[in-house]
């Protein structure tokens, strides 16, 4: 038994009829939604804000005269100090550390790294050091280019014994430091 012509072209017309169906309302779920989150952003953005109150005092910063830098203090350690020293190579770098070193009598300046100056481009093998905070997530240390030079935070490679006991630096002092020097900036 041979199906009628009709009978064909019916199926290939409803088929392409719930073709049609199915791609008008996808585009209609599509701009339903598309809208909602128009009018979202719109009603986020519309909101009224805030004016920003002019601060009475600048954020505390440590300047780096000699490398021409400041770390701005208000994400880290609030006593962050830093001493100039020259490395085996006879470059000069901000050994970092904070008061609480005067209690490690054995401790060399730079227990929370040193930031180096260093003229020309980053190599291209070059990459920043890096540990973990308290999430386990990567936390790098600044490697960062600018005008003709870049700066890399150099992390210390052992801790000190503190007088009366403990590790200095402690594992807050370290990340505290690691995001302030993140948050470096030139000065001129």
């Amino acid at each position: 038994m041979r199906p009628f012509r009709s009978e064909r072209g019916s199926l290939a017309l409803t088929l392409a009829l719930l073709l049609v169906v199915l791609v008008v309302a996808s585009l209609a779920i599509y701009n339903v939604r598309r809208g909602a989150s128009r009018q979202t952003q719109t009603a986020i953005t519309s909101s009224p804000s805030p004016r920003p109150v002019a601060s009475a005092t600048p954020a505390p910063m440590l300047v780096i005269k000699e490398l021409e830098v400041e770390i701005p203090l208000q994400n880290g350690p609030s006593d962050l100090r830093y001493q100039m020293i020259t490395l085996s190579d006879g470059e000069t770098a901000a050994a970092l550390d904070t008061a609480q070193i005067a209690q490690a009598p054995h401790c060399s300046p730079g227990q929370l790294g040193s930031l180096v100056k260093v003229s020309g481009t980053i190599p291209g093998d070059k990459q920043p050091f890096h540990t973990t905070d308290e999430s386990g997530k990567n936390l790098n240390f600044l490697l960062k280019q600018y005008d003709g030079f870049y700066v890399q935070h150099v992390p210390s490679q052992n801790a000190c014994s503190l007088s009366g006991g403990g590790i200095y630096p402690d594992r807050a002092a370290v990340l505290e430091a690691i995001r302030a020097v993140n948050g470096l900036r030139l000065f001129r």
